[in-house]
């Protein structure tokens, strides 16, 4: 095909040398015009960073030779082999779990945090390994008390204080373990990363062998990989794209780089190929919400429509409780559904659901600071932070965990699926996937008014954003389930507060 008048002009930018960053809507182009870029400048050595291994095997079968593609860690880890090669071969070791880990980094006994909250061993070593991730994501040095995860329940100053004081050797300890030749942990492929950028920053070159580095999904990047890939790399040509509007992942440490990058245009790509008109319709309604410069323009010969599907390819939910529920509701009609990622987190909840309800202290992160099952049950009625928690409670409560465990390792994982198999995915997981007819499950909840003077209804950004991604995974068809509340704000029936 040829460009569009858009991608002609990321290329001839891009040809001048300049460094660029632009905006790409969903299913606008994006390694499409990275390829382009990337044909436009045979004379230059390329280094082009994707998101996972799936688009990184696609571009590799569709750049020209002068580009090496790669994912954030597998350059990485290319860069680690001589030196830590003895490490790596760890990732490939037995799996682990919490309470192997708190053998290794010698925890023994439980520890109070507070008259509520006792924690185990094992919920110790996951809280401490959780730390070292979430260093290694970041962009930081030094690993600090500001990495350690808060669960859930433990919200007092005091509480979190004392939960760090606990945790901070521990990861310390785990940190030491993961450098050394004798450790014993298991490695992630996060550890390399991070190895990557210390080795880099702390040496006098700090420049990697290329001419030009492009980077896609920047609105969704870990610091580490902004730090290893852009930031130490101002004497090369940078290229990255990405869409503000599908920052959905700052929960796990991705930041959004789009807004602050130091480029010398910015550029959109706006014609989205993979859905026509009236799903670009409906996904202009949350840009407009968002604030977004950008709007959507859909592809005529797709053709699109929006209004209730009866037997959609796939179902999005907003939680992994809704996405449950939407396995049994399919299992109940004698249907089969087939789960993005597989069963694994429905099958750990249930097993850690079944820990409280006999009395016993679950190392869960979710659940970890509870001490039984009416602790729970008390926290999701009670607390606005336990909404999330508040499905999963009642499918407990209402099928049992023996049902769930069942229904879970009963699912299929979505790769497996076959031809009349439902797609059950939550929107997190649905980022990058795409199918014809998506229906979106009813756990999306509409903003609640203000009931003070300002007459306006607060709505979370972060939910916008989510709620965008949803409506975008629809090539064909789209039933926007709990999403049709967005009618009412364009129809002038609600001031929406976005924040």
């Amino acid at each position: 095909m040829r460009p569009t008048d858009e991608q002609q002009v990321a290329i001839d930018a891009a040809k001048a040398g300049k460094t660029l960053k632009f905006q790409a809507g969903a299913g606008c182009g994006k390694s499409a015009t990275l390829n382009e870029i990337a044909r436009a400048m045979p004379d230059k050595r390329i280094l082009c960073v994707v998101y996972n291994k799936s688009v990184r095997q696609e571009l590799m079968r569709k750049m020209p030779k002068n580009v090496m593609v790669h994912t954030n860690h597998s350059y990485a880890r290319s860069m680690l082999l001589n030196r830590w090669g003895r490490h790596l071969d760890r990732i490939n070791g037995n799996r682990q779990n919490a309470k192997v880990q708190a053998d290794i980094l010698d925890q023994v006994g439980p520890v109070r945090i507070n008259s509520d909250t006792v924690l185990t061993p094992a919920a110790r070593a996951r809280l401490a390994m959780g730390a070292v991730l979430a260093w290694c994501k970041s962009a930081d040095l030094e690993l600090g008390p500001e990495h350690i995860p808060t669960p859930l329940g433990i919200g007092k100053a005091e509480d979190i204080q004392r939960l760090r004081e606990v945790i901070l050797p521990v990861a310390d300890k785990a940190r030491a373990d993961i450098r050394s030749a004798n450790g014993r942990l298991k490695w992630q492929h996060d550890y390399y990363l991070k190895m990557a950028q210390l080795m880099l920053a702390r040496s006098d070159r700090q420049t990697l062998p290329f001419d030009v580095v492009m980077m896609d999904e920047c609105q969704d990047v870990n610091p580490v990989a902004a730090s290893l890939y852009l930031d130490m790399q101002t004497l090369l040509q940078r290229i990255i794209v990405g869409d503000s509007a599908q920052a959905i992942n700052g929960w796990n440490g991705a930041i959004d780089i789009l807004g602050t990058f130091p480029a010398d245009e910015s550029l959109f790509l706006s014609k989205s190929f993979r859905f026509g008109p009236a799903i670009a319709e409906e996904a202009n309604k949350w840009l407009t919400l968002l604030g977004a410069p950008l709007r959507l323009h859909g592809h005529e010969p797709v053709g699109s429509t929006v209004g209730p599907i009866e037997r959609p390819d796939a179902v999005l939910c907003r939680t992994n409780a809704a996405a449950m529920g939407q396995v049994f509701d399919i299992l109940d009609k004698n249907g089969t559904p087939a789960l993005v990622g597989g069963g694994s987190e429905i099958a750990s909840l249930a097993m850690a659901a079944e820990m409280l309800k006999k009395g016993t202290l679950t190392d869960h992160p979710d659940l970890c600071a509870f001490a039984n099952w009416a602790e729970l049950q008390d926290y999701v009625e009670q607390d606005p932070l336990g909404q999330d928690l508040k499905v999963f409670v009642e499918l407990v409560d209402s099928h049992g965990v023996e049902k769930i465990k069942d229904a879970a390792f009963r699912v299929k994982d979505a790769e497996q699926a076959g031809p009349g198999d439902t797609i059950v995915c939550t929107s997190h997981k649905s980022k990058g996937l795409e199918w014809h007819d998506v229906r979106v499950a009813n756990d999306f909840r509409q903003p609640n008014p203000n009931t003070g003077m300002t007459g306006e209804t607060p709505v979370n950004r972060e939910e916008l954003m989510l709620s965008y991604v949803t409506v975008t995974r629809a090539m064909k068809r789209l039933d926007r389930g709990s999403l049709a509340w967005i009618d009412q704000h364009v129809r002038g029936r609600r001031h929406l507060a976005v924040a």
